[in-house]
């Protein structure tokens, strides 16, 4: 099932035009748009009285015949990148492929390598509609890829007994630091709360948050059958089972049905400012070039 995965990751460098505020020497080796010490050029404008007189750049001075000119560099920090990844019962549905659980899980390896190729650190929150289930702090992707792949191949811890019921992404998003960060969701977005829907809202105001939403074909549409139908059995957001009776009429309804949910689900994370893309279990590697285009056209 890992090999699985792996031959199915994308590693697109996620050119972003921010750092974040926690400078870790030696990584990052893309340069932000703040200007700070660091070792690469940003620019060279005309010093004025009070600048620090280390920053004039006596070559170019000479050129301009005398005149001060000093030399300003891009402040080289490092960013961290967070996996949320929802691990209901819901996401372990699949009829063409895999389920959507693990087609998030080819996702996360591919969000988590294409972190890893400018260096940076990524974390990963798992969480359940209840709660949070792990959560692994931002490392280097050599130090965190193997335990975060283990955290979502392993079946989902229950909730504590007693624990209040619901809010799970909500809880997870609490965990994030307060540095802005990237974050991905990785979801179906089955078990939103209208607390999740608000911290989620919050959540964007700080970090960037990219959702990835996960379908089956079989919830979108019902197989074709032959006339007059038949029972098909479908899952919740629960991960319960439940028959439907089959037929052009049913198949009709139920398209349009997840129509309307699926717009409501991408006007909502439109309106809290969040990317989104839709991946599908039947996609396979037609899902790599869409994937590609979310990262380079993250700028």
């Amino acid at each position: 099932m890992f090999d699985d995965i792996m031959s199915r990751v994308v590693d697109q460098a996620i050119p972003i035009d921010w750092k974040s505020d926690n400078p870790l020497p030696g990584v990052g080796d893309r340069n932000s748009l703040f200007r700070g010490t660091g070792m690469q050029p940003f620019e060279i404008t005309e010093y004025q009285l009070g600048d620090d007189v280390r920053s004039i750049d006596w070559a170019t001075t000479a050129k301009m015949g005398g005149t001060p000119m000093k030399i300003e560099f891009q402040e080289e920090k490092d960013v961290s990148a967070f996996v949320l990844f929802d691990k209901s019962n819901s996401m372990r549905f699949g009829t063409h492929r895999c389920t959507k659980h693990l087609r998030g899980a080819e996702m996360a390896a591919s969000i988590f390598f294409s972190v890893d190729k400018t260096r940076d650190r990524c974390g990963m929150i798992c969480y359940n509609r209840d709660g949070v289930v792990d959560d692994l702090p931002a490392r280097f992707v050599s130090t965190n890829l193997v335990p975060a792949m283990f955290s979502i191949l392993e079946e989902s811890a229950p909730p504590l007994v007693g624990a209040q019921k619901g809010n799970g992404l909500s809880k997870a998003l609490s965990i994030l630091p307060v540095n802005r960060s990237l974050v991905f969701i990785v979801s179906d977005f089955m078990n939103m709360s209208p607390q999740d829907w608000d911290d989620l809202a919050n959540a964007a105001l700080l970090h960037d948050v990219i959702c990835v939403y996960v379908q089956d074909i079989r919830e979108r549409e019902l197989p074709k059958v032959s006339w007059p139908g038949c029972y098909y059995v479908l899952q919740d957001h629960e991960g319960n089972r439940r028959s439907i009776w089959n037929n052009a009429a049913t198949r009709k309804e139920y398209a349009a049905n997840f129509k309307r949910h699926e717009a409501s689900i991408l006007m909502g994370l439109e309106e809290r400012h969040c990317a989104s893309i839709v991946v599908s279990t039947e996609e396979g590697d037609a899902a790599i070039p869409k994937i590609i285009n979310l990262f380079a056209g993250h700028a």
